[in-house]
Formats: C-alpha cells, sequence, structure tokens
C-alpha cells in the first residue's frame, strides 16, 4: 500500500509540473528561434561597440505589436564598461525630465551637464536621461532594474504629472489592469516569449500614438479618451495610491542597492492655465483681456458663475482672477491650487502628489528637491504660470535652467561630488545652455501643435505661421520632415563659421561632441570654436576630451598647452610641451614655445 501510495503522489507531482514543463520547452524553443523581443533599456550602441545607449524602442516593451505610442528617450551614449573614476548620473521621468519640447539640450540632462564642465572640469560625469513622455510610475519601476545593472552613482527623478492620462494612467485609453500587482506581473510577463506570441495572434496593429509636431493628433489628444476623474472619487484615490505604491517601491529598490535618490517635487502652470474641463464653458482668453480692463458688472460675474456652475474647477479659476484683481493674492493662491486639484482632465499632478513626494523623502538615502518652492520664488505673487511654463506643465528654457539649478544644488550639497573646483555666476551658466535657433523654432512649432488642439481648446485651431527668417524656416521645416539632426546641425555650424559667429557655432559643435562622445575630430572642432569665441574654460574642456581619442595627435596637445599659458596655468602648459616634445622633438615653433613657458614659471616663481 505505502509503494502504491508513493506511486500515486509521484503521479500526481508529475500531472502538476508537466503542463509547466512544457511550457518552459516551448518558451525555450522560442527563444532558441529568436523570436520575439526582450527589448533591454540600453543596448549595445551601433556607432561605436564601447558604448552602450538608450534603447529607441524600449517603450515597445509595454504593448502589443504595432500599438506602442512613439515615444523614445533621448539617445544617449555612455562607455560599457564603466570607467573607474567615473560619477554616473541617471535621470527618470516623464516628459518634463526629457526635456519637451526642447529635447537633451534644453533638460535637466543637458543644463546639468553644461554646468557640470563649468564647475567640475576634472570630473568624469557621465549623465543618462532614460525619461519618455507619457509614461507612469509602472515604467520608471519596471525599468530600475537595467538602470541598477549600468551601476549609477546617483539617480535624479522628477515624475508624477501622467499617474492618471498617461501609459498605465488609471483613467487613461492606455490603462492599467485594475490591479497594481496584476499590472506589475503583465508588465512582467510580456518579457516571455510565449506571452508575446498570444499578444500577436490576439491583437492586429491600430494607429500609432505620437507626441511629434506634425498634423497628426498629439499623445495627450488620444490618451485623455474623455476621461473625466472627479476629486475624492475611486478613480482619483487610485490615482494618488498608484503613485505612492509604485514610487515607494521604486525607492525601496533603489535604497538596496545603496544608490542614492534626489526626488523633485513637481511644479504645474496654476495663474495663467485654465482648467482643462473648464475650456468648453468659457472664453477664457477673452474674459482675461475684460478682467485686465474693466471690473465686471454683477450681472456679468452671475452669467459667468451660471456657466460654470457644473464645473468646479472652472469656479475656483474664475474666483482666483477675480482675486487677483482686486489685489487680493492670498485667495487667489488658494483658488487656483483648487482649481488645479479640482480639474477633472488630469494632466496635472494635484497638490496631494507632492504630499507623496515629501512624505516618501524621509526615506533613507532620499533627499527631496524643493522645485515648487524654487518656482514659486521665481514666480510674480508666487503663482506660477507663463513667465516659467510653456503650458501645463513642461518649462521654458528659463523654467528648465531653474529646475536643472536646484538638482545641481542638491547634488553639490550632497556631498558626493565633493565641492566645486570654481563657480560660475547663474549669468554664465544660463550663457551656456547648448539650444540652437533651430531647437527653440523646432520646440515651438511642436508647442503651437500641442496647444492648438485639445484638450487646450474645444476645437482644433489652424496653427499660428512660423515666426523664423527664411533660412531658419528652411532649417526648422527639414527638422519637422525627419532630417537628419547631425546633417542639420553641420549645416547650421557651418553657416555660423562663415559669419564669424564663433559662440554659436561652438555651441552647436558641442552638442554633436557631447552627441558623439567617441568622435576626435568633433571633440576638436568644439575646442577650437570655443577657443575662437574666447572661452577657454570651454575649450580646454573638449581638448582634454579630445587628446585620450588619439594620443598622437600632437595639434591638439600644443592648443590646450596655449589654452593653459593664457590661463596662467604654466606647469601644466609644459607638461604638455614635453610630452610633444618626446613625441615629435622637431616639431616647427616648439623650442620657442617651451621657452616662452619656462620664463613665465621663473617670473611666476619669483
Amino acid at each position: 500500500m505505502k509503494a502504491s501510495g508513493l506511486k500515486n503522489q509521484l503521479f500526481l507531482v508529475i500531472a502538476l509540473c508537466l503542463p509547466f514543463l512544457l511550457l518552459a520547452i516551448a518558451e525555450g524553443a522560442l527563444r532558441l528561434l529568436n523570436y520575439g523581443d526582450a527589448y533591454p533599456l540600453f543596448i549595445p550602441s551601433p556607432a561605436n561597440e564601447a558604448y552602450l545607449q538608450t534603447n529607441p524602442q524600449v517603450i515597445k516593451r509595454y504593448f502589443p505589436p504595432g500599438q506602442a505610442p512613439a515615444v523614445s528617450p533621448d539617445t544617449v551614449l555612455f562607455k560599457a564598461s564603466k570607467p573607474a573614476n567615473s560619477f554616473r548620473i541617471v535621470i527618470q521621468g516623464e516628459s518634463t525630465a526629457a526635456g519637451f519640447p526642447y529635447g537633451r539640450w534644453g533638460s535637466l540632462q543637458g543644463m546639468l551637464e553644461q554646468r557640470f564642465k563649468r564647475e567640475y572640469p576634472d570630473h568624469q560625469i557621465e549623465i543618462i536621461n532614460t525619461a519618455m513622455a507619457g509614461v507612469t510610475s509602472y515604467t520608471m519601476l519596471d525599468l530600475a532594474h537595467d538602470i541598477s545593472a549600468v551601476q549609477p552613482d546617483l539617480v535624479l527623478i522628477y515624475a508624477g504629472h501622467n499617474e492618471y492620462l498617461g501609459v498605465f494612467g488609471v483613467g487613461s485609453a492606455i490603462s492599467a489592469a485594475g490591479n497594481g500587482a496584476i499590472t506589475r506581473w503583465q508588465i512582467r510577463l510580456k518579457k516571455l516569449r510565449l506571452y508575446q506570441l498570444l499578444e500577436r495572434t490576439l491583437f492586429s496593429s491600430s494607429e500609432v500614438l505620437t507626441v511629434d509636431s506634425g498634423a497628426a493628433k498629439t499623445l495627450m489628444a488620444k490618451v485623455a479618451a474623455g476621461q473625466h476623474i472627479e476629486m475624492d472619487s475611486p478613480l482619483y484615490h487610485k490615482g494618488l495610491a498608484q503613485y505612492r505604491r509604485n514610487l515607494k517601491q521604486l525607492l525601496t529598490h533603489y535604497q538596496r542597492q545603496q544608490i542614492p535618490v534626489l526626488l523633485g517635487d513637481l511644479i504645474s502652470n496654476e495663474r495663467d492655465l485654465p482648467p482643462f474641463s473648464a475650456v468648453q464653458f468659457l472664453n477664457w482668453p477673452e474674459l482675461k483681456q475684460q478682467l485686465s480692463q474693466q471690473q465686471l458688472a454683477e450681472s456679468q460675474l452671475l452669467e459667468l458663475r451660471r456657466r460654470l456652475q457644473n464645473d468646479k474647477a472652472g469656479h475656483y479659476y474664475l474666483t482666483g482672477l477675480l482675486a487677483l484683481q482686486q489685489g487680493d493674492v492670498s485667495t487667489a493662491q488658494q483658488a487656483f491650487k483648487q482649481a488645479r486639484d479640482f480639474d477633472t482632465l488630469r494632466f496635472r499632478a494635484p497638490s496631494a502628489f507632492n504630499q507623496v513626494v515629501a512624505e516618501l523623502s524621509q526615506q533613507s538615502g532620499v533627499s527631496k528637491v524643493a522645485v515648487e518652492q524654487a518656482f514659486r520664488q521665481h514666480s510674480a505673487q508666487q503663482l506660477i504660470g507663463n513667465t516659467l511654463l510653456l503650458e501645463h506643465v513642461h518649462p521654458n528654457v528659463d523654467g528648465y535652467f531653474l529646475l536643472a539649478e536646484q538638482f545641481y544644488q542638491a547634488i553639490v550639497s550632497s556631498g558626493l561630488l565633493g565641492q566645486p573646483t570654481q563657480r560660475v555666476s547663474l549669468t554664465t551658466a544660463r550663457q551656456d545652455v547648448l539650444l540652437s535657433e533651430l531647437d527653440i523654432g523646432y520646440a515651438t512649432l511642436k508647442i503651437a501643435n500641442l496647444v492648438n488642439q485639445y484638450p487646450f481648446v474645444s476645437e482644433a485651431n489652424p496653427l499660428p505661421p512660423l515666426q523664423a527668417d527664411a533660412m531658419m524656416a528652411s532649417f526648422i521645416m527639414k527638422r519637422v520632415q525627419g532630417g537628419d539632426w547631425v546633417q542639420l546641425q553641420q549645416q547650421l555650424l557651418n553657416h555660423y563659421r562663415q559669419q564669424g559667429e564663433w559662440l554659436k557655432a561652438a555651441k552647436l559643435a558641442a552638442s554633436l561632441a557631447d552627441a558623439m562622445p567617441y568622435h576626435p575630430a568633433v571633440m576638436s572642432l568644439a575646442a577650437n570654436l570655443y577657443f575662437q569665441a574666447e572661452e577657454l574654460m570651454l575649450a580646454s574642456y573638449y581638448f582634454r576630451r579630445a587628446i585620450p581619442l588619439t594620443p598622437d595627435n600632437v595639434s591638439d596637445k600644443l592648443n590646450l598647452a596655449h589654452v593653459y599659458y593664457l590661463q596662467s596655468h604654466f606647469q601644466q602648459s609644459m607638461e604638455l610641451l614635453l610630452e610633444v616634445q618626446l613625441q615629435q622633438p622637431h616639431y616647427p615653433q616648439l623650442d620657442a614655445f617651451i621657452q616662452r613657458v619656462q620664463t613665465a614659471l621663473a617670473e611666476h616663481a619669483g
């Protein structure tokens, strides 16, 4: 009987395990046949095998074939094998963290990179931006393991505006499963080839969502799906709970990996943006114009209140406008806050999200970056509006600079990099921003496309005419039509060189050099153009990056020695000249240069 019982138990175990074994065999077979895709966050760079880059197709790991929105992180190259002396920073977030509409050079990443060049010139600092438009805390949590694998020394997070109407937002057309745990398991299962086979069987391709600047509907216009989420409704609290839960798990993951995190609280346009839910009820631009000129009659106010009786957010926004007209700033501040919180089309995070940020910043290894406080301090009456923002949540260039400044000061205060080698003024730092006229013109077009569609207006408006001269307009239209970014940068750079606009040319060369860190000729070009523009600090930075790429190139070494000489760094200049002397002892005028530096050293010592 015992033997018979054991056989029955063994048979039962085999029967239970057999389906899983067959599934494992099928999964293995599909992988051997290279079926499906893994879509890792980082992939080997096609440009240079020594580098990794962000994967432009990583968003596809969350969608059935053909249904992923056309969004991707910016292409950022970094060493596949982390250098021993490197300090590696990874940025996580949504479109604001990605720098929309400007891209890399107007983003948190681009502005931090420029600041580090000036104030930490001897440090090797890598910044990897993984932010993407439209994503939520679910995708950020899923990507955390990929990020940990590249050994960051610090993670910067700025996110929260998409939890309701973004990818996997609780009210989005691209929504999550009803339960958080189920959604996380669903995301994990998508990595299995069997799951991908099932998806391809069940789903056919559909319209691809876009965030570009053409005539297509924007991602915002598509994901809203007419979904209105009332304040304190079950869906409102579900979005808040989703943000808190996923963000807490994300921070806990980095805490376990002993990776410090800087977490920014959120800002949005409260003064100059009517609630999305109230756009249909009033002509807000006309009303604001009227309020700037005169007081409204009681009958007019009653009519406005009547039209807004079914929209609390609009009612609060009107209250804020009237309070400002009367000079009652305190009432206006409270009313605008309520207008944002009660806006049922939730493209802006409610104020409760900043309470979550403050709460979770108490975790070990997490520091809060007070973004909202800084934006209020730089806004009239501490009301955040169009002076720093382009529309609902995305900063203008000054706003992005302020955002980057808050994270920069938090990095310095953390002590992770030590104290800066030198300090530069905010004026100099602002002038260093690498955004070109082409970048700004293209960004302006994208914003015009965005704000002339739903939900900013009840009916789509035609785009305003492009404000640019004929030459720049042609560059912008080439960019819109998908023109090669590198070629356009080079063409514009050559134009600036012909015009003798050396600083503009240098900035374009610098953007190319930062995008292609393996390219010595581009590094050398940036250095020489900054020298021509009399920006010796930045010329030195790029010469020092060019020299290790081509150690036998004595021209860059001599140019850097010249820069050091002009900066009165005579010892560093002499060391480079002696190195060149060993390589090419008969180089023309080398002895005369060495003699001049020796004289300077002697005078300096005396």
